[in-house]
């Protein structure tokens, strides 16, 4: 029997017994967090139909994987966590001429 991992999605809760699902949904989320800086802003409706029809349509993953991607992103949208975003996770760095004059 495959093991269950329970995503939770706000307040909803997925038990999943499919591995595939699972890892698109954490590279999908994951993909809007690395990505977040790149999209253009304010988001239309047509990006977003586009975006989503070539996820689902992606044939480098089954169609567990990418509806698991597609779930993840839309996820990660609705949370937008700031403390998440890659920029974020990056140390603060000073110009290298700093460090040469101490």
């Amino acid at each position: 029997m495959a093991r269950q991992t329970m995503l939770k999605i706000g307040k909803s809760s997925i038990v999943d017994d499919d591995e595939d699902f699972t890892e698109g949904f954490f590279n999908g989320c994951l993909y809007h967090y690395d990505t977040n800086s790149e999209q253009p802003y304010p988001l239309t409706s047509q990006s977003i139909i586009t975006f989503l029809k070539e996820c689902l349509l992606d044939k480098r993953h089954n169609e567990k994987w990418n509806s698991g991607f597609v779930l993840g992103w839309i996820t990660a949208l609705n949370e937008n966590n700031p403390k998440y975003f890659f920029t974020s996770i990056l140390p603060e760095t000073s110009p290298a001429s700093d460090s040469l004059s101490k």
